[in-house]
C-alpha cells in the first residue's frame, strides 16, 4: 500500500485498491489506505457503481480530494462539552448564535435577582433557559427532561422558571439565551468521525421535523462548495430554502458559509473531533444563526 501510494503520487487522477469482496478490506486496512492518499473500494458491485458515477458525471461536477482521515478512533472520548463551552469555539470557527450567558448553581446557590439582572443585561427578550450540566456531566437530550423554557418574557418570569427548574433537576450549569423568531426553514448540519472514509457531514431537515421526514444528504470531507450546494438541492426541505409559496427565500449562501466554518473546523481539530451537531440551524433571508449544538471530543495527548 505503501508503495503503491508514493506511486500515486505522480499520477494525474485518483487511484483506487480494490478488494473482491467487502470484508477483505478491514477498517484498519481502510485507514491505512487513505493514509497513503489511496480510495478503498470495497467489494465489485459498489466500486463499479462508484466508478460509473464518476464517469457519468459532468467534468466540472467531479471535484476529486484527499479524504479527511479520521485518525485513531479508539481514543477515549472524554464525552460532550458543556453548551456554551461548544458554542465558545463554534463561535471563534466563525459561526453566528444567539447572546447567551451561563448560570452557575455553585453548592446549589443560585443568583439572586439583582445578579441575574446583572448577567442578563446585554441580552434581548424573549429569552429562552435551559439546563447545562447536572454532576458537572453535560446534558445532551435537555427537551426530554424538560430543561428547556422558551418565550421567557422578563426578568422576573426568569428568575422563577430558573428555580423551578434547578428544584426539578438540581443542576449545576444553566444557559440562558436570546430566542430567535420564527425562521423560513430549519436544518440540522452535523460532521461525523466514521473509522474507515473519514469525517461525514450531514445536512438534514432539523428541529422537530428530523426524526419525521427523514430528509438527509450526506458529503465525505473535504468538500467542494459545490458539493456541499448539490448536497442541499437535493433534499425535500430544498423548496422552503428556495422560497415555498410565495414565501421569502433563505440566504443559501449564509448557509453554505456555515458549512464551510464547519469543515475547516473539522479540518483543525480532526485529532479529537467525534462529532460535532447543530440541530436546529435556524435559516432566514438575511441571517443563519446555530442554535442547538452538540460537541464531542476526545482526550489531548
Amino acid at each position: 500500500v505503501d508503495a503503491l501510494g508514493a506511486a500515486a503520487q505522480g499520477a494525474d487522477r485518483p487511484v483506487a485498491v480494490l478488494s473482491t469482496m467487502p470484508e477483505n478490506i478491514s477498517e484498519d486496512d481502510a485507514a491505512h489506505v487513505l493514509a497513503a492518499g489511496l480510495i478503498p473500494l470495497t467489494g465489485f458491485q459498489d466500486a463499479l457503481l462508484a466508478i460509473e458515477v464518476c464517469a457519468s458525471s459532468k467534468p466540472d461536477a467531479v471535484e476529486f480530494k484527499s479524504l479527511l482521515a479520521a485518525g485513531d478512533s479508539n481514543r477515549a472520548v472524554v464525552g460532550t462539552l458543556p453548551e456554551a463551552d461548544a458554542k465558545a469555539l463554534l463561535c471563534e470557527a466563525g459561526l453566528k448564535l444567539p447572546g447567551n450567558t451561563t448560570l452557575s448553581a455553585e453548592s446549589g446557590l443560585l443568583p439572586d435577582h439583582s445578579q441575574l439582572a446583572e448577567r442578563c443585561k446585554s441580552l434581548n427578550y424573549p429569552l429562552v433557559l435551559k439546563i447545562q450540566s447536572i454532576d458537572s456531566r453535560a446534558i445532551e437530550h435537555k427537551s426530554d427532561m424538560g430543561g428547556v423554557v422558551l418565550n421567557i418574557s422578563d426578568l422576573d418570569v426568569l428568575h422563577r422558571e430558573l428555580r423551578d427548574m434547578h428544584q426539578r433537576l438540581s443542576g449545576d450549569s444553566y444557559l440562558v439565551e436570546e430566542q430567535i423568531s420564527t425562521p423560513l426553514a430549519e436544518l440540522l448540519v452535523s460532521v461525523v468521525r466514521d473509522p474507515v472514509y473519514g469525517f461525514m457531514l450531514t445536512v438534514a431537515a432539523g428541529g422537530t421535523q428530523t426524526e419525521l421526514l427523514q430528509d438527509s444528504g450526506q458529503v465525505l470531507l473535504p468538500a467542494s462548495r459545490q458539493a456541499m450546494r448539490s448536497c442541499i438541492d437535493g433534499l425535500r426541505v430544498s423548496r422552503l430554502l428556495d422560497g415555498y409559496r410565495g414565501a421569502a427565500a433563505v440566504d443559501k449562501e449564509q448557509v453554505l458559509d456555515v458549512l464551510e466554518h464547519l469543515q475547516q473546523f473539522t479540518i483543525d481539530n480532526a485529532k479529537h473531533l467525534h462529532e460535532v451537531e447543530i440541530n436546529p440551524l435556524l435559516c432566514g433571508a438575511d441571517s443563519v444563526i446555530a442554535t442547538d449544538c452538540l460537541l464531542r471530543l476526545s482526550a489531548e495527548d
